[in-house]
């Protein structure tokens, strides 16, 4: 009892300085963070944060396979054992209280960021991962944000640990009640050793009343290989921020991502990779498609460090419009300060080819069918690179509802 304790002493003192350090960011000019209107309501409290212990769960309609799955459940922030599969032996998964990880906040960096030091203020537990060998199943964690009828704001912590030489795969399905309004503010942090292997999914449904506002943050060591893949179908107003600290050499990273917006959704991916290491790779490329007057902000960078030589990288964002009152910004940014290294971005911004939807269309396909055909082509490179065929089926399901 004695080391649980000490460990919600410890979270404690964590949120303690993170609400400091709040405090400062939030007495300077914000402005420079360029912070969207649903961020601001999180940090100034316009939302509540309540007890919603008893709110409703409901989540039948997402349907796990127990012979392919370890099935791991969070509401509101709290991992709940009782509504979780049993954990195989090759896995450590227990509440962040439990955990006794000392590197919680280390990896996420809250010093100039509000909306990490807002969680890391405000969050009282979380869930803790941990591989302790080759992982013979992925983990579906489903994440579910559950609320009254009164608008309310949550605060989940995810912690990752993928040790030396082991292999991990986790799917993060973020789902809703949809009850009424709930802003989610979550953050992750995940730390890859030495020779180790990891693939992490993020799925974002189009919850009508759920607004996101993540973070997630890496750090890979020697010889560490991750791979992230962001796939969001829509959402009122979702913001994925990815952080990549590739710290060791020959480290590894693809990061990779779908979004697809209509209607008025706003959808925003922030990324920074920082290659502080030798020989360290990194490759990304993110698709979007925007129907309507949907929004869409693809904003990365990739920052090499003085000393990190002999780096590849890759970047590229592309993006298509399906209306003319759709809108996307795509800013990719290299900041270089080696010799030595081969880095690569791009960005492209169109709409459909007519030359191909009328080809199609003259062999007798109709014009909804032949669009599908297209889109579904240009998605179709990241889909491809998933390796848990269930979940690629998934995924291309959804892509198909979201183009119905």
């Amino acid at each position: 009892m004695t080391g649980l304790m000490d460990n919600f002493d410890f979270i404690r003192n964590i949120n303690k300085d993170a609400e400091r350090v709040l405090a400062g960011i939030l007495s300077e000019d914000v402005k420079r963070f360029s912070l969207k209107s649903k961020e601001k309501q999180i940090l100034d409290n316009s939302v509540a944060t309540r007890n919603l212990d008893n709110a409703v769960v409901e989540f039948d309609h997402i349907n796990i396979d127990s012979d392919e799955y370890i099935k791991i459940v969070m509401v509101n922030g709290i991992f709940r054992p009782e509504m979780s599969d049993s954990i195989p032996d090759y896995y450590n998964i227990c509440s962040l209280s439990s955990s006794n990880q000392k590197q919680i906040s280390k990896i996420a960096d809250y010093s100039d960021n509000p909306i990490i030091a807002k969680n890391t203020a405000n969050f009282k537990d979380g869930i803790y991962i941990e591989s302790l060998t080759s992982c013979k199943k992925p983990v579906y964690l489903i994440n579910y944000f559950s609320n009254d009828d009164k608008k309310s704001v949550v605060f989940p912590r995810i912690f990752v640990q993928c040790n030396k030489n082991s292999d991990m795969k986790i799917v993060e399905h973020n789902i809703s009640s949809n009850v009424s309004d709930v802003f989610s503010n979550y953050v992750t942090e995940i730390n890859c050793d030495n020779n180790s292997n990891l693939e992490y999914y993020v799925i974002q449904n189009p919850e009508t009343k759920l607004y996101i506002s993540g973070s997630m943050s890496l750090n890979i060591k020697d010889s560490g290989n991750a791979k992230v893949t962001s796939c969001t179908f829509g959402g009122l107003f979702v913001k994925n921020y990815i952080s990549c600290n590739l710290s060791g050499k020959y480290s590894n990273l693809i990061l990779d991502g779908i979004f697809l917006g209509k209607n008025m959704e706003y959808i925003d991916n922030d990324t920074i990779i920082r290659h502080n290491a030798p020989f360290s790779t990194s490759s990304e490329k993110y698709k979007g498609i925007l129907d309507h007057k949907s929004e869409g902000n693809f904003n990365g960078l990739v920052y090499v460090s003085e000393g990190s030589h002999s780096i590849d990288s890759s970047q590229y964002n592309n993006n298509i419009l399906l209306s003319k009152s759709a809108k996307i910004n795509s800013n990719p940014q290299l900041e270089i300060y080696c010799d030595d290294v081969k880095c690569a971005h791009g960005s492209t911004i169109g709409e459909l080819e007519e030359d191909a939807v009328l080809y199609l269309r003259s062999r007798g396909i109709s014009i909804d069918e032949s669009r599908s055909i297209l889109l579904n082509g240009f998605i179709n490179e990241i889909i491809e690179q998933v390796s848990i065929p269930s979940l690629k089926l998934n995924l291309m399901d959804s892509i198909r509802d979201w183009m119905q």
